[in-house]
């Protein structure tokens, strides 16, 4: 079973940077947890038994580069950075102001960038959450 979140701001700030990307165009997040079969060799009912397994987020944000919002190297090939700090906003599908917002630690695990000729230039990346430091508020 999966959840869907999509969103159309946000931040991502690197561990030791004052600075995020801050800009955020969309981003969409997925929440999955994986059903373990527990049904003994002998049941004594036609019914399986599942056990849940452990929370995966994971998702894509698409941002667009300029001078204040510099993506460099390090923050993505060095094994041991630490992990960004994620704040997304999710798109307020009622139009009253109750957006949930998303906070948690995780890492990029992919970037994909692309340069145009007079044109703003954009990245796609892709990230998993991290730990158990994920909130979720609405606001």
């Amino acid at each position: 079973m999966a959840i869907a979140a999509v969103g159309t701001t946000g931040s991502i700030v690197f561990a030791g940077s004052q600075t995020g990307l801050v800009n955020v165009r969309s981003w969409a997040l997925t929440f999955s947890r994986p059903g373990f079969d527990t049904t003994p060799f002998a049941p004594t009912s036609n019914a399986r038994t599942t056990l849940g397994g452990l929370v995966d987020i994971e998702g894509s944000a698409e941002i667009f580069l300029d001078s204040a919002a510099e993506f460099t190297a390090a923050e993505f090939n060095d094994p041991d950075t630490a992990a960004a700090a994620f704040t997304l906003k999710a798109t307020d599908p009622t139009g009253v102001g109750n957006s949930p917002t998303y906070v948690f630690d995780g890492y990029i695990t992919g970037f994909s960038p692309a340069v145009r000729t007079n044109s703003i230039n954009t990245a796609t990346i892709s990230f998993v959450a991290s730990g158990t430091n994920v909130t979720v508020s609405v606001a």
